[in-house]
């Protein structure tokens, strides 16, 4: 059996053994907000930005006839392989592989690439 001290634990002598740790104050924070982290006279007003023709030019796409493109025309794909062109309408154009039909924006299909006229 366990012995009970003569005098009762309290609270207050384990308070007063412990060593009280004194925290940093909110004075020395950086007070965020009213004070301005650039000066007024150090913000640029205007700013004018390069225009992409000087950061990078584009070179020039060689130029490609696509008058004679129109139904019945025959081109070229990549992955699709021959087709035949079925219309041209409101910027696209339809054309008729073996495997199905498939729509391209008219003309940047030939500017990009993607079509070639046979």
């Amino acid at each position: 059996m366990e012995e009970i001290p003569e005098q009762p634990f309290t609270l207050e002598e384990e308070l007063e053994e412990e060593p009280i740790v004194d925290f940093p104050s909110r004075k020395n924070k950086p007070n965020y907000g009213k004070s301005p982290l650039v000066e007024p006279s150090r913000i640029a007003t205007s700013v004018t930005p390069k225009t992409s023709s000087e950061n990078n030019p584009v070179p020039a796409q060689p130029s490609i006839n696509l008058s004679g493109i129109h139904a019945g025309s025959l081109v070229s794909h990549k992955i699709f392989g021959q087709g035949e062109v079925i219309s041209i309408v409101d910027g696209l154009i339809l054309v008729k592989f073996e495997n199905g039909e498939k729509k391209f924006e008219f003309p940047n299909a030939f500017h990009q690439g993607f079509l070639r006229l046979e």
